[in-house]
């Protein structure tokens, strides 16, 4: 999983050190293998088999790269981990991951149904709330 979000950051972006301390990641024109390794991360997205945090993971970012149906599986993958998972405490792995889920889905405005972003502002406590309120 690790693997896969560091080659699409580094086939998409070129980074800039200005200075010694920091640097930004400025886009560029996706690598030449690019749609190979779309092909591939499809593949893993479809066929394997993650815990929940990274199945959410895998999701959110075929569903960042328009990969055909990851948007519908991604609001119905986050709605579920919502309404049957605690995604209290910034500890907890699901907490940052549905905040990411949630974020690219009002980039692509697939919004969640009114109970589950209800149930989620009422039920959480940080980070993945903050992200409800686009909702």
């Amino acid at each position: 999983m690790r693997f896969a979000r560091s080659f699409l950051t580094g086939a998409t972006y070129k980074y800039e050190q200005p200075t010694y301390n920091g640097g930004a990641l400025r886009p560029v024109p996706p690598h030449p293998s690019f749609t190979d390794f779309l092909a591939l991360l499809e593949e893993w997205w479809t066929e394997k088999h993650f815990d929940l945090a990274d199945k959410l993971a895998m999701t959110e970012m075929a569903a960042r790269h328009r990969l055909t149906g990851a948007g519908d599986k991604l609001r119905e993958l986050a709605g579920y981990v919502i309404r049957t998972r605690d995604t209290r405490t910034h500890e907890n792995p699901l907490n940052y991951r549905i905040r990411s889920a949630i974020d690219e889905l009002a980039r692509q405005r697939l919004c969640l149904d009114l109970p589950t972003a209800i149930h989620l502002a009422e039920n959480s406590d940080s980070n993945a709330q903050l992200g409800r309120s686009r909702h």
